[in-house]
């Protein structure tokens, strides 16, 4: 069980830095920053609880493990492109327009 935990944990930091960088070269077309770097992973980090807390709920409330993991999944990713575009680089197009 540890080490499962352990392996998500560092599965979830991959995928993370690794769509930090996906995003915001191929999808938004912005530059490297620390402080997008960290809106990301805070963002991320939210979505994380989100989804860990939707896959409880749905269990409990007797849905299958794979089917709630797919709702949950769902569900996150629309929320991650929604913060993604309207939030984290968003707002960084107003500030390079002024600038």
């Amino acid at each position: 069980m540890i080490r499962t935990f352990w392996a998500n944990t560092a599965a979830f930091f991959i995928a993370v830095t690794y769509a930090y960088f996906t995003n915001t070269l191929a999808v938004f077309r912005k530059r490297l920053t620390w402080r997008n770097f960290g809106e990301f992973y805070q963002m991320r980090i939210a979505t994380l609880l989100l989804d860990d807390g939707g896959l409880m709920w749905l269990i409990h409330m007797g849905l299958g493990e794979m089917k709630a993991k797919i709702i949950v999944n769902v569900v996150i990713i629309i929320i991650n492109y929604l913060c993604s575009k309207f939030y984290i680089f968003k707002k960084k197009e107003a500030a390079e327009l002024k600038g």
